[in-house]
Formats: C-alpha cells, sequence, structure tokens
C-alpha cells in the first residue's frame, strides 16, 4: 500500500469514529445491539448510510457484524468521542504545546479517563494477562498504579487466587475501577487507594510484594517518571518487583512499528504536554536511581507494540525516611 493510499485510509477511519460518535450510532450499539435498521431508527440516521457505517466500522474491529446484527466489539467504544476531542483539536496543540485536556493533571484525568478506560483496557486484555503469567503465582501483594480499568490487577487475580490486589488511582477514577473489578467477580480480593501516585507517601500495611506501573511513564516527562519509580520502590518491600509496561520507541528497521510508535508519540501531545515514548535507557537509569537491578525486556506486541520491563528491588531495604 502507497503511502498515499495509507493517509487516505487514515482519514477514512477517523470519519468514520467521528461520524459514529456526533451522531449517537456508537452509543445506540452500547445500549442494545441490532439490524443496521434499527440502530438508524434510534439514532435517527439514514438506514443506508447508518448500515454502511457499521460495515465499515466491523472492518476496523470496532464493531462486530454477527447474522445482521451489530454490536460494539469492546465495552466502552462508545466513549471513543473523548479521545477524538483531542485528535480535533491537535493543530492548537501543534501551535501552542499544550494539549486540550492535560492527564498529568487530577482535573485532567478525571474528566478523561473514567469514561475511557473501558476501551483502553479492553484493548489490552490479552498482553494484562501475559504480563499476570509473567509475575507468576508466587505473588501475594500486588499494587496496581493507576489502575483506571483494573485490567492488570484483575488478570493477576484471575490467576493468582489468594493474591491482593490494591489498586491506585484518583478518586475521580477509583469508581470506574470498581465497575470492572465487581463485573470480573473478584471484589473480594481488591482494595482501593484514592491518591495521587505522584504524591503518594507511606503504603498501607504490609507492603508490596509486586506493583504494577502500565501504560503511565509516557504521560510525564524524564524527572517525573525517575521520582515515580522511586516512589513506587519505597512500596514495595525488599525483593519486590516493578513491572513496568509502556511503548519503547520502534527500531528503524522495522517501518510499520516505527509508524505505529510515531503517531502514538503525536497522540499524546494531545493529552500531555511533556510525556513522550520513553528510551530503554532512560528506564534502566530511573530503576537502577530507585534501587532495582538490571531489568528484563519482555515484548508484548499490540497494534502500537508494548514492552514489559521488569526489575527487582535489591535485597536491602532502600526505603527512603520521607518520601
Amino acid at each position: 500500500m502507497s503511502a498515499l493510499n495509507v493517509a487516505v485510509e487514515a482519514i477514512h477511519t477517523v470519519a468514520a469514529l467521528r461520524a459514529a460518535d456526533r451522531t449517537g450510532v456508537l452509543a445506540e450499539l452500547a445500549a442494545a445491539p441490532g439490524p443496521a435498521e434499527d440502530v438508524a431508527a434510534r439514532a435517527g440516521t439514514n438506514p443506508r448510510s447508518t448500515r454502511l457505517l457499521l460495515e465499515a466500522l466491523d472492518a476496523i474491529g470496532v464493531v462486530v457484524a454477527e447474522r445482521g446484527r451489530f454490536r460494539l466489539a469492546v465495552p466502552g467504544a462508545e466513549q471513543i468521542g473523548g479521545l477524538l476531542t483531542s485528535a480535533d483539536r491537535l493543530d492548537d496543540t501543534v501551535r501552542t504545546g499544550l494539549p486540550p485536556v492535560d492527564v498529568r493533571t487530577a482535573d485532567g484525568a478525571g474528566r478523561l479517563y473514567p469514561g475511557a478506560v473501558a476501551a483502553l483496557s479492553a484493548a489490552q486484555h490479552d498482553i494484562a494477562g501475559r504480563v499476570a503469567d509473567v509475575l507468576g503465582p508466587g505473588v501475594r501483594d500486588v499494587l496496581d498504579v493507576a489502575a483506571g480499568g483494573g485490567i492488570y490487577g484483575i488478570a493477576v487475580a484471575r490467576r493468582t487466587p489468594d493474591v491482593r490486589i490494591t489498586a491506585l488511582d484518583l478518586p475521580e477514577v477509583l469508581p470506574t475501577t470498581r465497575a470492572a473489578v465487581d463485573v470480573a467477580g473478584v471484589a473480594d480480593r481488591f482494595s482501593f487507594w484514592g491518591t495521587d501516585v505522584l504524591t503518594v507517601g507511606e503504603a498501607p500495611e504490609p507492603r508490596f510484594d509486586a506493583a504494577v506501573v502500565a501504560n503511565l511513564c509516557h504521560l510525564f516527562d524524564r524527572a517525573t517518571c525517575a521520582d515515580l519509580l522511586r516512589r513506587v520502590a519505597a512500596l514495595l518491600r525488599p525483593g519486590g518487583r516493578v513491572a513496568v509496561v509502556d511503548v519503547l520507541p520502534a527500531t528503524s528497521e522495522d517501518a510499520a512499528a516505527r509508524r505505529s510508535v510515531a503517531l502514538y508519540a503525536l497522540g499524546l501531545a494531545g493529552r500531555t504536554s511533556t510525556g513522550d515514548v520513553h528510551h530503554l535507557t532512560d528506564y534502566r537509569a530511573w530503576l537502577a536511581d530507585a534501587g532495582f537491578d538490571e531489568p528484563d525486556i519482555v515484548p508484548l506486541g499490540g497494534s502500537v507494540p508494548l514492552s514489559l520491563v521488569l526489575a527487582r528491588a535489591t535485597a536491602a531495604d532502600r526505603t527512603p525516611t520521607t518520601v
């Protein structure tokens, strides 16, 4: 496919998503699946155009067509409009360097994430399972940092019956986490910690033997990421592990991955004014500074390729006296 064709397909994809959001078609599918004609009647749209739109959404994986009926492919897909808002204002972000909603702040995260985490989590369901497999059955007390939709903590809970998960996130986001945990049927193994990880102090007892930090570091600059991992280290028992899940820069030889990561990094500009796709050398330096051993790197895949950076805290307790 030529570069021009790729660009045209991308334009059509965004146009389809925007139309599905603005016409209420996605909202109607979330309320009740059905044939295109029924969806059109409820949304007040043209039946033929609605059918074409739904077929396009099926082709790109947002909607599933089954015997003439359509349904959302993932829970929360009707909330994609929140992400499109950032895309619609990318030109302003390029001019000013300021995102329309800055999720580094409690206010920005509280506005964007409660509606978006369900779809974002569903997209990483399999990857969360792989991370849980790597952590293994030996974990007992796990901290899910910036838990969001809870997908990583839920995956660990499903694989380890006697594990205890503490989901840490902003108070504005935790109701969404609680709802996801309830639906997953693992609420008896969860507790919830409503706080900002960037200002968190001492952990509730006991401290944790593992922490998952997924899809978080890319929101912040290098100094903040270094501080974040020092704070996580202070919440772990000696010998505890941190599992960082995030996007790493692609190699120049992999054109498809390089394109995916570059577009992802541009999209980040619509959510954070200082974040970035950080290099592995950065993670190694941050982890070493926080008192972790040399990390293992596990490629996880995904439409935007994710990696697991897994490191163990040194055996001695290096907990700072103040955090």
